[in-house]
C-alpha cells in the first residue's frame, strides 16, 4: 500500500493539497494526539480534531480576538492550588461554553474542541508541551486564555494572559 492510497483513505489528508502539509501532518499527528491526551487525561482520536483547513480558517478568524487585557504570573506548581482551581471555576462560570485547545502542532494537525475549560487537565506535566505555550480559545471567539510556562533560573513559572468579554475581566 503506497502513501498515495493512504492519503486517499485518511479524510484529514485529502483536504491537504500541498505535499509539504501532508508530510508535516504525518510527522506530527502521533505526537500531537499523545500531547492532547496528556492535556485532557483521556485518549484523543484523530477524528476528533478539526481538519487542518478548518483550523487555518479558525486561525484567520482569531485575528478579531481582543488583545490581552489581564496578565499574571504564578509558580507553575500553584496551578494545583485551591486558589487556582477556584480561578478556573470562575472562568468556567463566566464562560461555560466550548473552547479550542491550541498547542505547538495544532496548525499542522488540527485543533481539539473541548466542551469546556474544565476539560483541560491543569495538572499537566511541565514538559508536556516543548514550546511551553497552550491557548484556550472560545468557540465563538469572544475569549482567550494563554498559558505560557517556562523556567526562570531555578523557578518554573506560568504566565496567564486573559482576553475577551468575560475572561478579560477575571482577576486572580
Amino acid at each position: 500500500m503506497g502513501a498515495q492510497s493512504l492519503a486517499i483513505k485518511n479524510p484529514k489528508l485529502t483536504t491537504m493539497n500541498d505535499p509539504r502539509e501532508r508530510l508535516r501532518y504525518k510527522m506530527h499527528i502521533a505526537h500531537h494526539l499523545t500531547e492532547l491526551g496528556h492535556l485532557t487525561n483521556r485518549l484523543v482520536l484523530e477524528g476528533e480534531l478539526l481538519t487542518p483547513d478548518r483550523t487555518r480558517a479558525l486561525r484567520e478568524q482569531m485575528k478579531t480576538l481582543p488583545e490581552f487585557v489581564h496578565k499574571f504570573t504564578i509558580p507553575f506548581s500553584e496551578r494545583q492550588s485551591e486558589r487556582f482551581q477556584a480561578f478556573i471555576e470562575r472562568a468556567q462560570h463566566t464562560f461555560p461554553k466550548p473552547v479550542y485547545l491550541w498547542t505547538q502542532y495544532t496548525n499542522e494537525c488540527g485543533a481539539l474542541r473541548l466542551s469546556s475549560i474544565r476539560d483541560l487537565n491543569f495538572g499537566f506535566d511541565f514538559k508536556v508541551e516543548s514550546n511551553g505555550i497552550l491557548s484556550l480559545i472560545a468557540e465563538d471567539l469572544t475569549n482567550r486564555m494563554l498559558l505560557d510556562f517556562y523556567e526562570d533560573g531555578q523557578n518554573q513559572l506560568l504566565d496567564i494572559e486573559l482576553a475577551g468579554t468575560e475572561w478579560g475581566k477575571l482577576a486572580y
